[in-house]
């Protein structure tokens, strides 16, 4: 009996990273590489294009972030069980991944196995956490001053020290606009200035720089 096999799409901007996972991913005869990205961009095109069953998801990505990326999936419909990957099991980016539709969390530093249970058992539906992050998921709300995946977008080119006409340009929006959302994100965050909404955001876990 033939039991068909997983269709997965990897997200890493790393290229030695990728490599070695796609090296692991490839002895497995239950899973099938759709595609690859190295960025968030490419990370929604992908998914459009190949519709995969299960999305292995680096959360520190150049354009967006995987946090982005899942916002931006969600508001189309696509359908898609993702699994994080990350360096840092205890950022609230991991919980705000969570948040808008991740169902799971693997180390990047796991053994092979690990990774390869997480997949099989977030493709079969499961949700797949540390015990410490199921507990800080449960203690820790949502906030609703959290900035959201475009509002991060403006701030990690107002951290490239962009102004407003340049960020315009590079999001395909008004001066004007632009503008807005530098305000809009002060007010969440309690910021004095440009400036100090990139410091506080670096600070708590929202916006990752790498």
């Amino acid at each position: 009996m033939t039991t068909s096999r997983i269709r997965l799409a990897l997200v890493e901007d790393h290229a030695l990273v990728r490599d070695g996972l796609l090296a692991v991913l490839g002895q497995a005869e239950d899973i099938q590489i759709v595609g690859t990205a190295a960025d968030g961009v490419q990370a929604q095109e992908l998914c459009r294009a190949e519709k995969p069953e299960v999305l292995l998801l680096d959360l520190r990505l150049p354009l967006l972030d995987g946090v982005s990326v899942l916002e931006a999936l969600r508001k189309e419909g696509t359908s898609v069980r993702t699994l994080l990957m990350s360096s840092y099991e205890g950022s609230d980016m991991v919980l705000r991944a969570m948040r808008v539709g991740a169902r799971g969390f693997v180390a990047k530093n796991a053994p092979a196995s690990e990774l390869l249970s997480a997949i099989r058992a977030v493709h079969a539906g499961a949700l797949v956490l540390p015990q410490e992050l199921q507990e800080r998921l449960i203690a820790t709300p949502p906030s609703p001053d959290v900035p959201t995946g475009r509002e991060l977008q403006v701030l990690r080119l107002v951290a490239r020290g962009l102004s407003n006409s340049e960020i315009g340009k590079e999001m395909g929006i008004s001066a004007a606009t632009a503008k807005n959302h530098i305000q809009h994100i002060m007010s969440k965050l309690g910021a004095a200035d440009r400036t100090h909404a990139v410091v506080l955001s670096l600070k708590q876990g929202f916006l990752d720089l790498d």
